[in-house]
């Protein structure tokens, strides 16, 4: 857990697992903090502290998900990654965000996005790259974002073709369609997409940038849409 303002690396909080971490999201209703896998035998885990906003202690839990989408939070271990049968595999646990009531979250080793819907305890694939053809828009999901006014999801490629893609409603229908596109950052990769607290700008970073020598961010000004799809 690391505060940006002070110097130091932070404070290691153990009792959120011993596993490859990758992304972490707050339900800010509960406290609950989501934690993705970076592991092709990966598990969705859930950390319920025991203080709103303390870290310190708390339960760690993984996600088991039936055939109808239903998730039971099974406790886990923190000294291992959980590898039981009880539990539910993805296959490589990326980007994640709370936004909505939903945490969205990405697994880049088959090409999805998830959406749980945490009240309820239900699971949905909201994206399959498998479902689109060849010409499927977005490939190796990795970092994931959402513009809080409108609920749009916009999506980064961890390689494919380095493209942020969105994730949006319009008329009934859930799209997916390249937002931006990084040309001549070879070796590099699209990360850490967040707006601006008004949700008027956007920014994302090329990773190793250019040549794969230094990276780069970049602002995108909006307008970017200001409501929710009906």
């Amino acid at each position: 857990e690391c505060d940006p303002q002070p110097s130091g690396q932070g404070v290691a909080r153990r009792a959120l697992g011993k596993f490859p971490h990758e992304a972490a999201a707050v339900d800010p209703s509960t406290g609950c903090v989501y934690l993705t896998e970076d592991d092709y035998d990966s598990r969705l885990y859930r950390f319920r502290p025991a203080r709103w906003g303390d870290l310190r202690e708390g339960v760690l839990e993984a996600a088991s998900v039936d055939d109808s989408g239903t998730v039971r939070w099974l406790a886990v271990p923190n000294d291992r990654p959980d590898r039981s049968r009880d539990t539910t595999a993805f296959q490589r646990g990326e980007g994640a965000w709370f936004s909505g009531g939903c945490l969205y979250f990405t697994t880049t080793a088959d090409s999805r996005v998830w959406a749980l819907h945490a009240s309820g305890n239900r699971l949905e694939v909201i994206y399959d790259a498998a479902t689109c053809g060849p010409d499927a828009p977005l490939r190796d999901p990795d970092n994931i974002t959402v513009h809080e006014a409108s609920g749009d999801i916009y999506v980064a490629e961890d390689a494919d073709d380095l493209q942020l893609v969105l994730l949006a409603d319009r008329f009934g229908r859930r799209i997916a369609e390249p937002f931006l596109q990084l040309v001549g950052h070879d070796g590099s990769e699209i990360a850490g997409p967040a707006f601006s607290p008004d949700g008027s700008r956007l920014y994302v970073s090329s990773q190793r940038g250019r040549g794969g020598r230094r990276g780069m961010t970049f602002e995108i000004s909006g307008p970017f849409r200001l409501r929710r799809a009906a």
